[in-house]
């Protein structure tokens, strides 16, 4: 979780150097809002009715940062969410399986009325 990612602050800010202008103020800002006790009752599940659009939510089956609960309850609260867990996949899902999300991205766009996706 975000604790053990703090533990390891210098690997993951030196990895984010490639991404980041300023890595270190991004990470220390993210898991500084996540670590806040007041952070724990941020909650947005009631604002997802509002969304009228097809909605793709994966997540890898290994995902650290994320439970299974929160793609249920993404599922049942969006009308027309459709939910896939990528197998052997960590938070990362392009890097950790780039194939399979591609796949996932396609066959759920293929699903929109416009087949022209290839």
């Amino acid at each position: 979780g975000v604790q053990g990612a703090k533990e390891r602050r210098d690997l993951i800010v030196k990895g984010m150097a490639r991404h980041h202008h300023e890595p270190a103020i991004a990470f220390d800002r993210w898991s500084t809002i996540w670590l806040d006790p007041r952070f724990e009752s941020f909650d947005i599940r009631e604002m997802l009715g509002a969304i009228t659009c097809p909605l793709l939510v994966l997540q890898g089956d290994h995902d650290e940062y994320a439970t299974e609960e929160m793609v249920d309850g993404i599922i049942q609260r969006v009308p027309q969410a459709t939910g896939r867990f990528i197998s052997h996949c960590g938070h990362i899902a392009h890097k950790d399986q780039p194939d399979v999300l591609i796949e996932e991205i396609v066959a759920f766009l293929s699903t929109l009325g416009n087949n022209s996706v290839s």
